[in-house]
């Protein structure tokens, strides 16, 4: 004995081939889903396309995602921004950026290189000589600004050394004042040489201290 699974079903009239149009319970209770409900929604909808429903819900998840992403954007307060403008603003570095080779002219090189051979001697003569050239002016005055007060303490120092020709004081002194101007005189020469060398690459090099007082020396000697 057969059963029908569309025992109890009414054919659909609408349909030609006298197809069923499917279980549809009479009570809301029966079909807890909904299902009954969408389906007939859809078929309604002469505009319906399949699979629609979903892609706008993939949508509009995706827009509600994007949105709470930029919601959640964290934005340091006003006080942070504020210090860190402070600690830009405030902080100074010691040395200007270098100037490429090719924007110094090699005369110019080559002046500022003898600004520093000769000493605070040299940068003197080349600090008056070259009113008109900036980059020249700047090293020589550097130079007069660094060798000058190097000059003084090596004065003072071997002045003090005629201590050491008094006996038994005088070697005591006598290592004291060497080393002391052991500790002048090896920097020194180290950042002479360094010096040299940069000027003549082109290296506008800015010591600490010392460049303030450069610039200083060129505002306070400048040419109308």
């Amino acid at each position: 004995m057969t059963t029908n699974p569309n025992q109890g079903q009414r054919p659909d009239p609408a349909d030609r081939y006298g197809g069923y149009s499917g279980y549809r319970p009479s009570n809301p209770v029966d079909d807890p889903y909904g299902a009954s409900q969408q389906s007939g929604s859809q078929q309604s909808d002469p505009n319906y396309v399949y699979g629609q429903q979903g892609q706008g819900q993939q949508s509009s998840d995706s827009q509600g995602g994007q949105q709470q992403q930029q919601q959640q954007t964290y934005e340091p307060p006003q006080s942070v921004l504020r210090r860190q403008g402070r600690r830009s603003s405030g902080s100074s570095s010691s040395f200007t950026p270098p100037a490429s080779q090719g924007s110094v002219e090699k005369e110019d090189r080559k002046f500022a290189f003898y600004s520093y051979l000769g000493f605070c001697f040299t940068g003197l003569a080349f600090f008056f000589l070259k009113r008109k050239r900036p980059f020249v002016r700047f090293h020589a005055a550097q130079s007069i600004v660094l060798f000058v007060p190097i000059a003084a303490i090596l004065l003072v120092l071997k002045v003090i050394s005629i201590i050491t020709f008094i006996p038994i004081i005088g070697v005591l002194f006598a290592v004291v004042i060497n080393f002391l101007i052991s500790i002048v005189v090896v920097p020194a020469a180290i950042l002479w040489i360094a010096l040299m060398v940069l000027s003549y690459r082109g290296v506008r090099v800015k010591l600490p201290i010392v460049g303030h007082y450069a610039e200083a020396l060129m505002a306070r000697f400048s040419s109308d």
